[in-house]
């Protein structure tokens, strides 16, 4: 799969496939807490 779409399906997965615009600061950062976890090296 395309890198970026896989982030941005993992993303709406995360939240519990929830609308963009209902997410907030808190929780994009969560996201990225996440992913910085999870071992993600760089997302391109």
């Amino acid at each position: 799969m395309w890198r970026p779409l896989y982030y941005i399906r993992d993303f709406s997965l995360f939240h519990q496939k929830r609308h963009p615009r209902e997410i907030g600061v808190d929780e994009i950062r969560a996201y990225l807490s996440y992913l910085s976890i999870s071992g993600v090296d760089t997302l391109y």
